[in-house]
């Protein structure tokens, strides 16, 4: 055999085994396949009902598209995977298809918190769950439902609050989200279901700086330190009284807030519907404003948490003003009020030592009558007793006069509370004592409540 007849049959057995791959290939992907040049494009099928329709219409519907991945550097349009692969195949091409990416997912878990973390997405999830027990002593002119006789003690088991919580980020992590769910009994007051705490979106306009950024849902308007700190970090069993009626907690509005001079100022300002958490609508046509802000002149981060967990050889401090103002006019048939409220709080914390104090100085003015002011004050004090800061005790006096057209009707609370931390405020078991005395109506209620918490 000569020299030609040689390369003869070295290019018919190269065509067969070129052959027998594609047949291979198509026998695990697909029988068909076929190569459409169009417009400068090169359109490959693997699909036979796709390429028919193609070539009598002109149209290859939705595919996989390749930039300049062609022998000559054309465009590669395939009906799918299979027909991209039978394409680089057929003609030596050693680029890769492009494949989809898996998502990255880190999972970690920490002090309850269940993190799993993707490319474009953040999510943690935690649960919240307090167990409470109080035992009621009602002055001796006092009858409590459920009992024999006026001052005869009653005691009671609860669910105070189970709190399932997810956010994160979206996207990017300057987008950040929070949805907080509430299944609880609000003093005895059973919710059926559950209902909202917060639902909002956060978006930091500085690019992670905190500087400035912009906040719409339903949250804790910024009013408040005590309401602002979660019960979760409470040193007592629960708020004070003081800040049950002077701080109004979660509405639905926007907010913008942000963080200046290395991080030693903080601010915050929003409008809301002023009609408290979960009411979708509002209930006049005027808004509830608030604003707060926040100077930490020895620097740290003084967070919104009491009992001292966070200082080191420093002293943290934390000094803040605020305003609130309310328009209720026309919301109800009744003579409606008109709010503003002025506070002002401190709080310091030191090797173990925290010392808070709050006041409030509030003007109403109704709809018909003369206008009055209403001023209320807490003071708090905690010490961890040991340097591991597994136990705790704590100290509180509070005060709030209803109004000032009428003498002697002022409100206090008294009470001490002790706390063992088994880690932090993630799992604790807190006692408190308390008495609330009403001076109008001459009573002093005590109370000893006992709960336990466990963030998981």
């Amino acid at each position: 055999m000569n020299a030609k007849g040689i390369r003869r049959c070295v290019a018919l057995a190269a065509a067969s085994l070129l052959g027998l791959a594609l047949a291979t290939a198509a026998a695990a992907q697909g029988m068909y396949y076929k190569e459409i040049a169009k417009d400068g494009r090169i359109y490959v099928f693997n699909d036979a009902k796709r390429a028919d329709a193609f070539e009598k219409g002109g149209e290859a519907g939705t595919g996989l598209t390749r930039i300049g991945v062609g022998p000559n550097g054309e465009t590669v349009v395939a009906d799918s995977e299979q027909a991209l692969d039978l394409f680089f195949f057929k003609h030596g091409i050693s680029e890769a298809v492009e494949r989809p990416k898996t998502p990255k997912a880190n999972i970690s878990y920490k002090d309850g918190q269940l993190t799993a973390e993707f490319d474009k997405a953040q999510v943690t999830f935690t649960n919240r769950l307090q167990l409470r027990f109080t035992q009621q002593m009602p002055d001796q002119t006092v009858q409590l439902p459920g009992t024999a006789a006026k001052g005869d003690p009653k005691g009671s088991f609860r669910i105070r609050r189970y709190e399932p919580q997810f956010s994160g980020w979206l996207y990017t992590k300057d987008l950040t989200y929070k949805l907080e769910l509430a299944f609880q009994d609000l003093q005895n007051n059973a919710v059926s279901g559950g209902a909202i705490n917060d639902a909002y979106f956060n978006y930091d306009l500085t690019k992670g700086k905190k500087a400035f950024r912009v906040q719409m849902g339903q949250f804790k308007v910024p009013f408040g330190r005590q309401e602002l700190t979660s019960s979760f970090n409470l040193q007592f069993v629960d708020r004070s009284i003081v800040a049950g009626e002077y701080e109004k907690g979660r509405d639905l509005g926007l907010q913008v807030d942000g963080l200046t001079l290395g991080s030693k100022l903080a601010w915050a300002a929003g409008v809301f519907n002023g009609n408290g958490r979960s009411v979708t609508l509002n209930d006049n046509d005027k808004y509830q404003y608030d604003a707060r802000v926040v100077l930490q002149p020895l620097g740290g981060d003084v967070r919104y948490s009491e009992a001292d967990f966070e200082s080191t050889d420093k002293p943290l401090l934390a000094i803040a003003g605020q305003f609130e103002s309310g328009n209720f006019f026309n919301a109800t048939a009744g003579n409606d009020l008109k709010r503003e409220v002025f506070g002002g709080d401190v709080v310091f914390k030191y090797k173990r030592l925290f010392l808070f104090s709050e006041y409030f100085d509030r003007k109403f003015t109704p709809e018909t009558g003369a206008s009055y002011k209403s001023n209320g004050y807490n003071l708090e004090a905690g010490y961890l007793l040991d340097k591991g800061r597994h136990w705790g005790l704590a100290f509180r006096y509070a005060s709030w006069d209803p109004t000032d057209l009428k003498s002697g009707d002022d409100r206090t609370e008294l009470g001490g509370a002790i706390n063992w931390f088994y880690n932090k405020h993630f799992a604790k078991i807190q006692a408190d004592f308390r008495q609330v005395e009403d001076k109008a109506k001459k009573t002093k209620d005590k109370e000893l409540r006992v709960q336990t918490q466990l963030y998981f």
